[in-house]
């Protein structure tokens, strides 16, 4: 099963990888591609803002005298995560993915390789978590969406009928595009593509010759190379229950880290607050209520993986995390935090 677990990583891994953009061609400067340590003298150049709906925080490390090159970089890649949210939003009218939804349930819709790479990848991975990660997740949303405006949850009937929409072996991918087998599948990709843009915007920053960097966004991450000082960076899990504490933190190098969790985002229908994440395959909230952080090497693996594994819930995506080489899972549980990292990269305390 390890084995096997191993091969079907390595297929995601390759599917869901951002390739390399002409405009990051160019070969990095030995200087900025230094790796920090406690000799040297580093300056942490920093932009932070919103992109996605959601918190923008990039830190690249530079030399004393280089920081208006390095904000010229991350502002490159700036435009790089707007340009990308183009293509995968599912909230704006005039994205690719939209224009997809709204034609391929009658025909076949040729796409951009982006969007065919990450689209076969979050097939993949539906297909190794028995759908427990769904990129045809989003009528669903909608009906809880309008079971909260009416104050009460959808009717067996409407559940059912939705439940027919939704299922990753509708989409079919080819050399000729993206089509549905059923008119009315939609696609949300917010499960995944913000993974692939940190990603995107990670890889266009490494490019450019910088070492040491982390690219977060909205809490999801990938990192590498230590602080200016030299030590870890270090990420913190909040609390589920009461999100201004912290529930544990652990230390990341060389990793992407995503957190799914339903204490954020949540709906209230009839007397019932449900979240935003769903099973696909029942059309309604988990069991869970906590959270789960993955962490892996790639920030579109990790995101997707932390939805599938909240679904399945601690005892299920614990056993999936131990299964699947490259993969570590962290459960805030109300009976504490389980883990599947080893002793020596244990979460530390609060």
């Amino acid at each position: 099963m390890s084995a096997q677990r191993s091969a079907a990583l390595a297929v995601w891994a390759a599917l869901l990888a951002v390739r390399a953009t002409p405009a990051a061609a160019a070969a990095p400067s030995p200087t900025r591609a230094a790796v920090p340590d406690a000799g040297g003298s580093w300056v942490a150049v920093v932009d932070e803002g919103h992109e996605l709906g959601t918190s923008w925080t990039v830190e690249v490390l530079a030399r004393p005298g280089d920081e208006a090159r390095a904000r010229a970089d991350i502002a490159a890649a700036h435009a790089l995560c707007q340009r990308l949210e183009a293509v995968f939003s599912e909230w704006r009218n005039d994205s690719e993915l939209s224009r997809l939804n709204q034609r391929a349930g009658v025909e076949t819709v040729a796409v951009s390789d982006p969007l065919r790479r990450l689209l076969t990848g979050a097939l993949e991975v539906a297909r190794a978590t028995d759908g427990a990660f769904d990129p045809t997740w989003l009528p669903l949303g909608a009906l809880w969406d309008r079971a909260a405006d009416a104050d009460r949850p959808p009717s067996a009937d409407a559940l059912a009928a939705t439940l027919a929409q939704v299922g990753w072996r509708h989409v079919v991918v080819d050399a000729a595009g993206v089509r549905f087998a059923r008119p009315d599948v939609r696609l949300g990709l917010g499960g995944v593509a913000k993974g692939w843009i940190i990603d995107a915007v990670y890889l266009e920053l490494r490019r450019r010759g910088y070492a040491s960097l982390v690219v977060n966004l909205g809490g999801d991450l990938r990192g590498s190379g230590p602080a200016a000082d030299g030590s870890a960076r270090v990420v913190r899990v909040a609390d589920p229950w009461l999100p201004r504490l912290t529930a544990t933190r652990f230390e990341v190098r060389d990793a992407a880290v995503a957190t799914s969790g339903n204490y954020l985002r949540r709906r209230t229908v009839g007397d019932q607050s449900v979240g935003h994440i769903l099973d696909p395959r029942t059309g309604r909230p988990p069991d869970f209520d906590g959270s789960v952080t993955v962490l892996t090497r790639d920030a579109a693996m990790a995101d997707a993986l932390a939805t599938a594994l909240f679904v399945m819930g601690p005892e299920r995506g614990l056993a999936f995390a131990r299964a699947t080489p490259g993969v570590d899972a962290i459960f805030v549980t109300r009976e504490g935090v389980k883990s599947t990292l080893p002793a020596s990269a244990a979460p530390l305390s609060p």
